[in-house]
């Protein structure tokens, strides 16, 4: 792919060791390594991690690295000023701490991913009551500021859309960026000025970061400002619509 070898791995290694896995693998020197696949378990990117260094081979992003894109009490503290404002829930005294400072209602999602799939009313919590019967059903939750996003009515019937783009970045790099939403964007594309604000914020929030190979999606205000939603490891990131081969030809130069 665009000069890259490919090698296909297994979404976990129940069946079988990282090193049996990576047993056909040539040695390399000084070998630079992507993953890109689904979110699997705790260890599986790391023991990945470390099997490929025994063939010779590095991944770019690192465990902590991947760890501080992915997670969002890793993210947040670096970049609270750049979004929402949000509480991590892990008691009932982080629900007074929602009420007190966030007040009702709060979007919520778990560590790294939400509910978006299962519709609007998955992912809000209208009081206090309720964010602790869903604290105590799920565990530990990221309660969230629900800003006045730029609204894209009829994107979708379940879920209020806004405006949202994903900026795919390497090195601190923006290389890419796209419409977060499969379909195209109903305000047309983003202007140079729109375009340098995107750009700017997702540069900050990757400097901030310190991953080598991240996302950061973003969302534009009623107002027409920019703020970051979340970030994310690009190795598991949809490439939405941004070119493939852009991508990979990016990394090529790396």
């Amino acid at each position: 792919m665009a000069g890259h070898r490919v090698y296909h791995l297994p979404r976990n290694f129940k069946d079988a060791t990282a090193a049996d896995v990576l047993e056909y693998l040539p040695e390399m020197e000084n070998g630079a390594g992507v993953f890109l696949g689904y979110v699997s378990g705790d260890s599986f990117y790391e023991t990945l991690y470390e099997a490929a260094l025994t063939k010779g081979v590095r991944m770019i992003n690192s465990p902590e690295a991947t760890r501080r894109a992915m997670e969002f009490e890793q993210f947040y503290p670096l970049i609270h000023d750049l979004t929402p404002k949000s509480v991590v829930v892990r008691g009932i005294d982080d629900v007074k701490e929602v009420t007190r400072s966030l007040g009702y209602p709060v979007f919520v999602k778990g560590e790294i991913k939400s509910r978006k799939e299962l519709g609007w009313e998955a992912c809000v919590v209208r009081d206090a009551e309720a964010l602790r019967s869903r604290f105590l059903g799920d565990g530990k939750l990221i309660a969230r500021e629900i800003a006045p996003f730029r609204p894209c009515p009829g994107l979708r019937s379940d879920f209020p859309a806004s405006r949202e783009y994903r900026c795919f970045l390497i090195d601190g790099k923006v290389v890419g960026m796209g419409f977060y939403w499969p379909t195209c964007d109903p305000y047309g594309d983003v202007t140079d000025e729109e375009r340098q604000a995107i750009v700017r914020l997702a540069e900050e929030a990757a400097r901030r970061i310190d991953c080598p190979l991240m996302v950061v999606d973003l969302g534009q205000l009623e107002s027409g400002g920019w703020v970051v939603i979340e970030t994310g490891d690009l190795q598991y990131s949809a490439v939405t619509q941004m070119s493939h081969m852009g991508f990979w030809g990016a990394l090529g130069e790396r």
